[in-house]
């Protein structure tokens, strides 16, 4: 939840609100206002008066009453009116060397940490909604599986139209109707929520660009896709053209390739380790307000049709230190220098272009499936996937997506499992690491294919030998030697026994692969049953 940002009440005054004309209720340090809810609640506002001015958690996971699901919780999130300072958290500002990193609600990273060493069960308090026992919204009203990363099932969601209302009463993150830069740098938010929130994705107004600066700025901030080519395709030309007067048109072409080449690298780096510095961005405002201009809000508002190319600003700030490394790699000659700098450059057109045509237009086969790769990082996993124009870079880094999961079960499999259907960061781990398996099951499987055939050419001759003289010429390749019999028939052997070994090692590799694979299927189809399939 937003730190910082909503007030701290007196443990009387929530008590006190224990009337049909002011309820509150707690869970944990949490304080709700659900007067407005009462008549609503399906089973009478009796029920909630009981607990009026209390703690209510324990109620809403009781099994033999009621489990609450999922959406009842979110619902009763819409109510979030502040925090409560409980008799344990007041134990343990006492005991607290810093009390201020506690109080006001909520603490900070080292008030938690201050929480926990007194052991009073105070940062258990605090934790209390997070750690929710529920039901699962998706076993009662749905057949998707919900990712908890992103909270969507499938790139449909990502077109599925947001209520900025509804939206920021229920995450009491950002408002969708007023410019959002300065609700990020005033809103307080911690690192933790800001990230859990800016990669849940919204959509505003059919993929219309929600305000970002709200003044005279705003126009700089929104790109058409058509800009890209119109600005930096002449710009290439020219580079390459003034390269072209001192470079032959062999030379030219490596170099300018070159650039291509290093461009894809370039383009995985910066999304993996610029654009999703996410473990590593510093818990303040100023990083997680550059990180929302940076990419932040691509991952908030992803078919926003304007925001979905680099800003031409923006990129001459990102272009000019690879002008400077280009021209300190190749010095020696400027013109090489120019000509590698060029291949890049078109690198990085075809880049923005690719991302823009993934998110928004029908694209021939190839691309069709790199459209539903590069989605998946938006609703599965932004954790993986950063290859746009390719996968190369993920499956030689180990960051490639796996085929998402499409849990399907019935409400009796679902009892049956035991388990939500949310597909949790562990299942995607797992999944992730299944297909890596399964990839390398497959090339492990070629290069047997390979190793036995060789070994049965090899035994083939072996047998043609036995019957030769031992005065006869053998033939190898397209020359003929005059070795002994005996001599061909140990190097023969010798071979075998080298293809032997290989294939041994090969055979260990594959068992290993399978055992793992085999130990992943277990515990995905303990998870979601027949609603995922490992077997293909």
């Amino acid at each position: 939840m937003p730190g910082r940002t909503l007030p701290t009440l007196p443990q009387a005054d929530v008590a006190a609100h224990n009337s049909e004309k002011s309820c509150y209720v707690t869970v944990g340090t949490k304080v709700y206002d659900i007067t407005g809810f009462l008549d609503s609640h399906p089973g009478g506002s009796e029920l909630i008066l009981e607990y009026a001015g209390r703690d209510v958690k324990e109620a809403m996971e009781d099994e033999i009453s009621h489990t609450h699901s999922e959406s009842a919780w979110e619902m009763l999130d819409e109510h979030l009116i502040g925090f409560v300072a409980t008799e344990k958290v007041m134990e343990a500002v006492k005991e607290s060397s810093d009390p201020f990193a506690v109080l006001p609600m909520e603490p900070t990273k080292q008030g938690m940490n201050e929480l926990k060493q007194t052991n009073t069960g105070a940062a258990e308090e605090v934790t209390a909604r997070q750690n929710a026992k529920m039901a699962g919204k998706e076993a009662e009203t749905s057949d998707k599986a919900v990712y908890s990363t992103t909270g969507m099932s499938s790139a449909e969601d990502l077109s599925n139209e947001t209520d900025p209302t509804s939206d920021y009463k229920r995450h009491k993150f950002l408002d969708l109707n007023k410019p959002l830069l300065m609700q990020v740098w005033f809103g307080g938010f911690s690192k933790k929520f800001y990230l859990e929130q800016v990669h849940r994705p919204r959509h505003y107004k059919g993929g219309e660009s929600a305000p970002l600066f709200g003044n005279f700025l705003e126009p700089l901030s929104k790109t058409p896709w058509w800009a890209v080519p119109t600005i930096w395709v002449p710009a290439v030309a020219y580079g390459t053209f003034l390269a072209s007067q001192h470079l032959s048109p062999l030379p030219l072409a490596s170099y300018w390739m070159t650039g291509l080449a290093i461009w894809t690298l370039v383009e995985y780096v910066m999304h993996r380790c610029l654009f999703h510095l996410d473990t590593y961005l510093p818990d303040n405002r100023v990083a997680l307000t550059l990180h929302f201009l940076l990419h932040g809000i691509h991952h908030y508002l992803p078919m926003d049709r304007l925001r979905l190319v680099m800003p031409p600003t923006l990129f001459v700030a990102l272009a000019m230190p690879f002008w400077k490394l280009a021209h300190a790699v190749f010095y020696w000659d400027w013109y090489i220098a120019v000509a590698v700098f060029c291949g890049g450059i078109f690198g990085y057109i075809c880049y923005d272009l690719t991302h823009y045509f993934l998110h928004h237009k029908n694209l021939p086969s190839y691309y069709r499936e790199l459209k539903k790769y590069h989605l998946q990082h938006h609703f599965m996993d932004y954790e993986n996937g950063f290859g746009v124009t390719s996968r190369f870079w993920d499956r030689v880094f180990g960051t490639e997506l796996a085929p998402p999961p499409m849990p399907k079960l019935s409400h009796e499999e679902e009892a049956q499992i035991g388990e939500e259907k949310e597909v949790r960061k562990e299942d995607q781990d797992r999944i992730n690491r299944f297909s890596r398996l399964h990839s390398r099951e497959k090339s492990v499987e070629e290069e047997l294919k390979v190793k036995e055939k060789e070994k049965e050419d090899l035994e083939e001759i072996s047998s043609e030998l036995e019957l030769a003289d031992a005065d006869d010429k053998v033939p190898i390749g397209d020359s003929f030697f005059s070795l002994p019999v005996s001599e061909v028939q140990e190097l023969l052997s010798q071979s075998v026994e080298r293809i032997n070994s290989d294939v041994s090692a090969l055979e260990e590799k594959l068992t290993e692969f399978r055992e793992e694979m085999q130990g992943l299927k277990a515990a995905l189809y303990g998870r979601f049953g027949r609603s995922i399939n490992l077997e293909a």
